[in-house]
C-alpha cells in the first residue's frame, strides 16, 4: 500500500471527511492535514505487519527461560556459543540471554528476528548444522532442551523424594503457551483474570507471563521445601515481580532432613535471589511442606511471634514485608493484627506532632504503639550518628 491521491480519494470517501476537514493544512503540505495522517497511517500499517511477522516468529520458536538455542552469529558477525535463554519479554518478541565468546561470558538482550537471522549466519557460517527452519522442527518433534537436561529426572537414593502433599502445576496440552485457547483455560482454573484492569482482553503472551508467575509464587510459598545449588532450602518469604516478568525474588535458607524431619542447617543465613526453577522443578513441585508450614499457618505462625498486617501485607515483627494476603487470608486475621500505614503515622503524629527532622526519641512509656516506638527510636539513633559524622 502506497500513498497517492487515489488512496486518499478513497479514504476521504470511506472516512466521510468533511469539506471543512479536508480544506485543513497546518502541515503545510501538498495533501493537506488528512493527506499528511493518511501518509504516516501507511507507516504504522507497515510496522504492523513487520510486528506480526515478529510474531509469527515468536510463536514458532516458543522460547522459554532455560531453553538452550546453542551458537549465534549475531548481524556484526560476532560468534556467541551456548546461548541459554535467561527470561521472556512479556511481548514475546525479544529475549534476555547469557552465552559464550571465546572464555568470556556474555549476557544481553536480542529480539526474535534477528534470533532467526542469527541462525541461519550461523549455518552459513559452518558454526551449526541447523538453520531456522531445522532448529523449529526440531523443537516442535521433541522436548524443548534447557540447561538443566542432563540432570537426572529420578532422585538418586541418597536424595529425599518430593512430598506426596507438595503442590504442583496440573499437567497442561503439549504447546498450551503457544495458543490462546490453550491458555485461557489454564488461566481461569488458576482463578486469572483474562482481562486487565481496563477491561481490555489479555494478549497471549502477557496471559501466559501471568500463568509462569502463578506457578512460580506456588512453587515458592513460605514453608516449602526446594531444591539449591548445593543443598535445600526452606523458603522463607516471595515477592513477585513490579512489572511484567522481572524483579522477583524470594528469601530462603539451607535445611537439612534429620529423622525424616527438614531442620535449619549449621548455616542458619538466611539469602535471596532470583534464579528461576526450570519447567522439571516446576512440573514435580517442591520436595516437601515441611509440617506446619502451609501457607495459612505460616501466616499464623508470623502474627503470633509479633508479626502485623499493614494495608493486606503480612509483615514480621521487625518490619519486614512478606507477601500480599488473599481477601479469604485477610479475613482470618484478628483485627487487632491489621493496621494501615495511614493509621500509623496518624498515631506518631498524635503523639510527637509535626516536627521538621526526625523526632527525638520517646520517654518511657510515652508511645503506646510497639511498632511506633521501635521506628523512632531507630530514627533518633541515625540522627545522632549524623551528627557524629559531621562533627
Amino acid at each position: 500500500l502506497f500513498y497517492a491521491d487515489g488512496i486518499k480519494a478513497r479514504a476521504v470517501e470511506l472516512l466521510q471527511v468533511s469539506p471543512e476537514v479536508l480544506a485543513l493544512n497546518k502541515s503545510n503540505t501538498d495533501g493537506g492535514d488528512v493527506g499528511y495522517d493518511l501518509y504516516y497511517a501507511r507507516n504504522a500499517v507497515d510496522a504492523h505487519r513487520g510486528n506480526q511477522k515478529s510474531r509469527d516468529i515468536s510463536d514458532a520458536m516458543d522460547l522459554k527461560a532455560g531453553d538452550v538455542i546453542g551458537t549465534l552469529i549475531t548481524s556484526d558477525y560476532k560468534q556467541t556459543t551456548g546461548v541459554t535463554i535467561v527470561s521472556v519479554g512479556d511481548d514475546g518478541l525479544s529475549v534476555k540471554f547469557i552465552g559464550k565468546r571465546g572464555a568470556y561470558s556474555v549476557s544481553g538482550e536480542i529480539g526474535v528476528d534477528s534470533i532467526k537471522a542469527s541462525i541461519d549466519r550461523a549455518k552459513e557460517k559452518g558454526k551449526r548444522k541447523d538453520g531456522y527452519a531445522e532448529f523449529v522442527a526440531a523443537r516442535n518433534a521433541q522436548p524443548t532442551p534447557t540447561a538443566t537436561e542432563n540432570v537426572a529426572s529420578t532422585p538418586a537414593a541418597d536424595q529425599p523424594s518430593p512430598s506426596k502433599n507438595a503442590a504442583t502445576p496440573p499437567d497442561r496440552p503439549d504447546g498450551w503457551e503457544k495458543k490462546y485457547d490453550l491458555a485461557r483455560p489454564i488461566a481461569e482454573a488458576l482463578g486469572i483474570d483474562l482481562n486487565d484492569a481496563n477491561g481490555v482482553r489479555k494478549q497471549r503472551p502477557a496471559l501466559v507471563a501471568e500463568i509462569n508467575e502463578r506457578d512460580r509464587s506456588n512453587y515458592f510459598t513460605p514453608g516449602n521445601v526446594v531444591k539449591s545449588y548445593g543443598g535445600h532450602d526452606e523458603v522463607l518469604s516471595y515477592a513477585p515481580p513490579k512489572t511484567g516478568s522481572e524483579g522477583w525474588s524470594v528469601r530462603v535458607r539451607a535445611v537439612v532432613q534429620q529423622d525424616g524431619q527438614w531442620v535449619p542447617s549449621s548455616d542458619e543465613r538466611e539469602r535471596s535471589h532470583s534464579t528461576q526453577p526450570d519447567v522439571r522443578e516446576l512440573k514435580a513441585g517442591p520436595l516437601a511442606q515441611a509440617e506446619g508450614t502451609s501457607r495459612q499457618t505460616h501466616i499464623d505462625s508470623t502474627l503470633k511471634q509479633g508479626g502485623k498486617v499493614v494495608d493486606g501485607t503480612l509483615r514480621t515483627s521487625s518490619g519486614m514485608s512478606l507477601y500480599a494476603l488473599s481477601a479469604d487470608e485477610l479475613a482470618s486475621v484478628p483485627t487487632e493484627k491489621q493496621d494501615t500505614s495511614a493509621a500509623i503515622k496518624a498515631r506518631m503524629q498524635a503523639v510527637y506532632g509535626e516536627k521538621e527532622g526526625a523526632p527525638a526519641a520517646p520517654a518511657p512509656g510515652n508511645a503506646t504503639d510497639p511498632e511506633v516506638t521501635a521506628l523512632l527510636r531507630r530514627l533518633s539513633s541515625l540522627e545522632s550518628l549524623k551528627e557524629c559524622l559531621r562533627k
